[in-house]
């Protein structure tokens, strides 16, 4: 379970980065 969290977390961060990169 925190394993899937973890996943899902770190693919809003990375998203989240591109958009603030942009």
């Amino acid at each position: 379970m925190l394993r899937d969290i973890f996943s899902w977390q770190t693919s809003v961060y990375s998203i989240a980065f591109l958009v603030f990169k942009i």
